[in-house]
């Protein structure tokens, strides 16, 4: 952090073109490893990186354009890579050649103006050296492009006057009085962003620019000259004179703006004074020249008093009264509020100067880049600004006081952007940052929905999309979480299109795309071409899904592409026997029940992403209708020859994609579903060849005869990480259509097994344990046990009752539950782990899937044994309910310690699941999930969280003795559910799920 904090420091003085700091960027992007960290990687990081990057491109430019002049072109190949990869290219090698191309073209077209016009200068630098610069630069200044290019042309046509005179000038020149300033003026202002090197070697043509610029546009580039006036002493006199009479003559005239004409003054008065009136500006300033000149113990010191003045300006901000209307004493508020904005944006938000000085005063072998004094002051500055006052203004209020709104967003932006949760091991400090993050994207996300058309909403969604930019960038979310929750929190397109421009993440941006190309795709044609054509362009969206290796990703892609091919099977069956399971067939799920079940599963990763972006789940409540609905109509149609049930299934599976799913995708479903009506019960001609294709469902390792132990397999169930299960009947009875049905699982040889011990080894264990339940009694909240095969072949069994109902996981993320129930239904599972622990059996799986809510009476079941012993082992758990003790074996080891403990801990984590609608833990892997239940000691960030609310502080410690570290820590289950009672009566009149914030 010192080493970084000293290089951005250096990089932000100004000296002569030939000084060291030109020599060491050079050296840092000519040396691979150092470019992939401080270039390549920074190129798609916070602003803070960005703009060190894009200061170390500029200054390296110089010193290669330098040293290309003196007869030394070695160091130009790397900027040549970054014209013509391919001719450039060549094999990799140590020196770094040919590494950042990519981050220069990802800088360049960066949205933040901070970064790109440095990138822009670098460009203008190096034409005198690299010609093709020349001819790049005025392919960007065509008629036929965006003010996009012309600004970034503009800005490297300025700059290229440093390296040649004449024709840089006549050129920009030529610009200025050309009809591109007139289509965009903003060509004029990103002419004086590439004037600061020009000023320090060619001062007299700078001067000439500057005030040709001046003269034409002296009001829009007065803020940057002050800028410039700043890096370069005693420049811009005559153009400072022709901004401030400008400046002045507008001051004349009456402006409702007071945002705006508070500006005007403060730059005015910075134009006359040099600056002198800006005190932190001048303090920041002042630290920067001594660590340039004096010493770093000397820049500390100066840093010190900049900061005692920024909380100042920030007291002086909090305290004034800020509104929107014409009371008495609000223009003033307004006035002074822009004032010091536009003063703690630009010295303590946007350049992050003051953070690398105090980072001056770190002892060697610190590496945290946060500070916590900054981040103190941040958080004032976040509270004021998404205080619900600065989102009360009516639309006509926006549009009278445009300037200071805009202002406001600039700073919570730049605020965001620049944010940073590297505080060593103050966890709470970093939750305190990412609450900022998602607290933004919350309230203006909601601001949107209210005022979707107002001329700030652009800024607004912008401002969001960095918030979702810094979650990424510090794993809260992943890509997939951005794309979900926008695709289900935007119900415009335009709006989605603004995120993914804004983004400055790749696959956030490239992910969005591809997903607006699905969304505009053809609509033309009859309804069932409507289907067809959402179909197809569905699976070409799916065809180009980026390939993240995360779980969620994953399972978005898996579930979706299952979506897409039941989707396909109704578009192409000939009759509505097609869709149900054939006589003599593999069974098991049908077309529609992959429907239902994709509604629900994507439903499931769109709460997450909502949790995760903004704390908050919305829309979502009792979507889903009973489980397979619409795939028990169908079946019923057929096998009773009458329809009266479909059309209401039908119906009512439609509304639970309108209701769970973004609406493009849901379109698929209920453009698709309709057909249903229109097919025939039976069409015996059609040969079963002809049939719609059925999901593929039973494992390859099953025997033809699909008869396991005695048992004769109808359908899967479910496949999971530690095994498959299956609905069966007795085989004898497998013609009898009221035979009963049972749960039968098969035991899964995971990766996390083979880490310890064989396939033959695993299912050893597995017997020799699953012997052991035979000792389970029969209890009410304990699906009964029938039988275990040990000697089943292929594979042992294990046999238990068929509960018909609906897991705790569906009913958490379709919002049915109230408190009563969740309180009753944790009580029941705590009661048949007791059972169960009394005979010293763990079921060592506990989690909201293997919880089944019985339809009737909704009492809770424990199912699913498969993992169930007296003894721990590797795999007994899943990710994110395992307790630490089965992660911290090492390979080759056995998990040491009590069983039930395990259990205990999963209950834990369970529990606060149910009662708050989150898991207790997440991560964008297994190892930082791991991590995280290896790195508490009963107190992870969410039982913290709950503890901070006074009415909730016994739920907090009931979760504390479930997840002690130590697993003779924990309590037992038959205490934790005496506790559970007590703690019921105080949690009866909350409302459910809790909330943290």
């Amino acid at each position: 952090a010192g080493i970084r904090a000293r290089v951005a420091l250096a990089m932000c003085l100004r000296g002569d073109a030939d000084s060291a700091v030109d020599r060491l960027a050079l050296a840092i992007i000519t040396r691979r490893e150092l470019a992939a960290k401080w270039v390549n990687t920074a190129a798609t990081g916070a602003l803070p990186e960005r703009r060190l990057a894009g200061r170390l491109l500029e200054r390296a430019a110089r010193e290669a354009a330098r040293r290309a002049t003196g007869g030394d072109s070695h160091p130009l190949r790397i900027f040549q890579v970054v014209i013509d990869p391919q001719q450039f290219a060549e094999p990799p090698r140590p020196d770094g050649f040919s590494t950042i191309g990519p981050a220069w073209r990802t800088l360049l077209a960066d949205r933040e103006t901070l970064v790109w016009r440095q990138v822009a200068v670098a460009r203008g630098l190096l034409c005198g050296v690299i010609p093709q610069f020349v001819e790049q630069i005025q392919a960007m200044l065509q008629p036929t492009l965006s003010p996009t290019e012309w600004r970034r042309g503009a800005t490297s046509l300025a700059a290229r006057i440093a390296v040649d005179r004449a024709s840089g000038l006549q050129d920009a020149l030529a610009l200025l009085e050309g009809p591109l300033v007139r289509r965009d003026p903003g060509i004029a202002l990103a002419l004086t962003w590439g004037l600061t090197p020009v000023a320090e070697v060619e001062p007299e043509a700078a001067e000439e620019l500057v005030e040709a610029i001046a003269s034409i546009s002296p009001i829009s580039i007065a803020d940057s000259l002050v800028e410039l006036r700043t890096d370069v002493a005693g420049f811009g006199g005559q153009a400072a004179k022709l901004c401030a009479e400008a400046l002045r003559n507008s001051l004349v005239r009456p402006e409702l703006d007071d945002g705006l004409s508070a500006l005007a003054r403060s730059i005015l008065e910075d134009l006359e004074s040099g600056g002198e009136t800006r005190e932190l500006s001048r303090a920041v300033r002042a630290g920067l020249e001594a660590f340039g000149d004096r010493s770093t113990q000397d820049a500390y010191g100066l840093a010190s008093q900049a900061l005692a003045i920024a909380s100042q300006q920030i007291g002086e901000l909090e305290g004034l009264d800020v509104g929107y209307d014409d009371e008495p004493g609000a223009g003033e508020a307004r006035r002074g509020a822009m004032k010091l904005l536009r003063e703690i944006d630009t010295s303590l938000l946007e350049s992050r100067l003051l953070n690398n000085l105090l980072l001056l005063g770190r002892p060697p072998g610190s590496t945290e880049t946060g500070v916590d004094a900054i981040d103190d002051l941040d958080s004032r500055v976040a509270r004021w600004l998404l205080d619900a006052r600065r989102r009360s203004a009516t639309p006509e209020e926006v549009k009278a006081q445009a300037t200071l709104h805009q202002r406001q967003l600039r700073a919570l932006l730049h605020l965001i952007d620049a944010g940073s949760t590297d505080f060593g091991d103050d966890h709470e400090r970093r939750m305190r940052v990412r609450g900022r993050w998602v607290l933004a994207a919350r309230v203006w996300g909601a601001w949107v929905h209210e005022q979707p058309k107002s001329r700030l909403t652009r800024a607004i969604i912008a401002t969001v999309a960095r918030a979702f930019d810094a979650l990424v960038r510090d794993a809260a979310a992943e890509p997939l979480d951005i794309f979900l929750y926008a695709a289900s929190s935007f119900s415009d397109p335009a709006h989605i299109g603004i995120v993914a421009e804004a983004s400055m993440h790749p696959d956030v941006e490239q992910l969005l795309a591809r997903y607006l190309t699905f969304v505009h795709s053809d609509s033309s044609g009859d309804h069932a071409q409507k289907a067809r054509n959402g179909i197809e362009a569905f699976a070409r969206f799916l065809d180009d899904f980026p390939s993240e290796a995360t779980m969620r990703s994953e399972a978005f892609r898996t579930t979706a592409w299952s979506l897409l091919h039941a989707l396909e099977a109704v578009m192409g069956a000939g009759s509505l026997r097609a869709l149900v399971p054939q006589q003599g067939s593999a069974g098991g799920v049908t077309p529609l029940g992959v429907i239902e079940d994709a509604i629900g599963q994507l439903e499931q990763l769109i709460v997450g992403a909502q949790r995760r972006c903004n704390d908050q789940i919305t829309g979502h409540q009792a979507t889903l209708p009973p489980s397979r609905a619409l795939a028990h109509a169908v079946e019923n149609a057929v096998n009773t020859e009458s329809q009266s049930d479909l059309l209401e299934a039908v119906t009512a599976t439609a509304r639970a994609a309108d209701t769970a799913l973004p609406e493009p995708i849901a379109k698929l479903i209920t453009q698709t579903l309709p057909r249903l009506a229109t097919l025939q019960l039976d069409r015996p001609s059609i040969p079963p060849s002809a049939l719609a294709p059925q999901p593929a469902t039973l494992p390859d390792w099953l025997p033809p005869r699909r008869i396991l132990g005695g048992f004769y397999v109808l359908k899967q169930l479910s496949h999971g990480n530690v095994g498959t299960v299956f609905v069966v009947t007795r085989a004898e009875e497998r013609h009898n259509d009221d035979a009963d049905q049972f749960a039968l699982k098969v035991p899964e040889y995971n990766a996390t097994a083979a880490r310890t011990m064989s396939e033959s080894e695993f299912l050893k264990l597995f017997r020799e344990e699953a012997g052991a339940l035979l000792a389970i009694p029969e209890h009410a909240n304990i699906a009964n046990f029938v039988t275990f095969d040990a000697g089943a072949k292929p594979k042992p069994i294990l046999v238990m009752e068929l509960i018909e109902g609906v897991s705790s996981e569906r009913v958490i993320y379709s919002q049915s539950f109230d408190m009563a129930l969740a309180l009753h239904v944790i009580d029941g599972v705590a009661a048949g782990l007791e059972a169960m622990h009394e005979r010293g059996i763990a079921h060592l799986d506990v989690k909201p899937s293997n919880v089944i809510m019985r339809r009737k009476s909704g009492d809770s079941v424990l199912v699913d044994f498969g993992l169930s012993g007296r003894h721990l082992r590797p795999g007994c758990a899943t990710l994110l309910y395992g307790a630490p003790e089965v992660w911290e074996a090492a390979p080759g080891d056995v998990p040491q310690g009590q069983a039930t403990a395990a259990d205990v801990y999963s209950l834990g984590c369970f529990v606060y699941e149910v009662m708050t609608a989150r898991t207790l833990f997440d991560g964008n892997s297994d190892v930082a999930i791991i991590s995280s239940h290896i790195s508490h000691d009963g107190l992870p960030p969410g039982v913290d969280r709950l503890a901070q609310t006074p009415a909730l502080q016994p739920l907090a410690m009931y979760l504390y003795q479930c997840l002690r570290n130590n697993p003779s820590d924990r309590a037992s289950v038959t205490s934790l559910r005496r506790d559970w009672r007590k703690l019921s009566e105080e949690l009866t009149q909350q409302a459910w799920p809790l909330r943290l914030d």
